[in-house]
């Protein structure tokens, strides 16, 4: 899966990196280490003594963006986001011992977005925000040395919001480097049913996983403020 996705990546930053002719596009690459959690709600812990011990886990994701900006400030953009997320959680059994749960979703990750960049020759306040489509390609979970899968359990397509706010960086006339604080929350469509080998945690019909990352871009981009300190020298 993630040879076909970086194959994907490769052909649409060709064909991005063609249209940076144009007026107003940038494109890029972007990888983002983050920290992610998932829960049965927003609010998951009931203070019973069957709750799940959540840790935080760290997986990193990659892609690509494609960015248009329509005025010299705000545009409107899209990234292609390959996504491993999940959880490492344990949960007691009916004796009180604690299990070892860690559950791991992949999914190609479609912010769509409203953009801002302050301008400027040499750095730029950017940010993003908007809509987020979450399509899921492979769920399981690892539990006492097996690999359970939980693909069919919860639904194909899911909605979030995305949020992020950074610097980008001029590395030379038109390649920027931006890194950007990023933020995410979808609700996951969950098939219900009553499962007792489930944990108790997941058996819910809404849960929450939310990505907090701090994201690493490279960039082509028409620095016009640049160029024309250039060509005045």
């Amino acid at each position: 899966m993630k040879k076909t996705f970086t194959l994907f990546i490769l052909i649409f930053l060709s064909q991005c990196f063609k249209s940076n002719a144009q007026q107003g596009l940038i494109a890029g690459i972007v990888i983002q280490p983050s920290l992610i959690t998932m829960r049965p709600s927003v609010f998951s812990n009931s203070g019973n003594e069957f709750d799940p011990d959540f840790n935080q886990t760290l997986r990193t994701s990659f892609g690509a963006q494609l960015d248009y900006h329509f005025s010299e400030y705000l545009g409107v953009g899209a990234n292609l986001i390959y996504s491993p997320q999940g959880q490492k959680f344990y949960v007691p059994n009916d004796s009180g011992k604690y299990e070892s749960h860690y559950y791991k979703f992949n999914f190609i990750k479609i912010p769509i977005f409203f953009s801002y960049n302050s301008g400027g020759a040499k750095a730029r306040l950017i940010g993003t925000v908007g809509p987020q489509l979450m399509i899921l390609t492979s769920a399981k979970d690892t539990y006492n040395g097996h690999d359970i899968d939980l693909t069919s359990n919860y639904a194909p397509l899911n909605l979030g919001f995305h949020f992020g706010v950074g610097m980008g960086f001029f590395l030379g006339n038109h390649i920027m480097m931006t890194i950007a604080p990023n933020f995410d929350i979808a609700f996951l469509n969950y098939n219900y049913s009553y499962d007792d080998s489930a944990p108790k945690a997941y058996v819910s019909k809404s849960p929450v996983t939310t990505c907090f990352g701090m994201q690493f871009g490279l960039k082509y981009v028409k620095n016009e403020t640049a160029d024309s300190e250039t060509s005045d020298q």
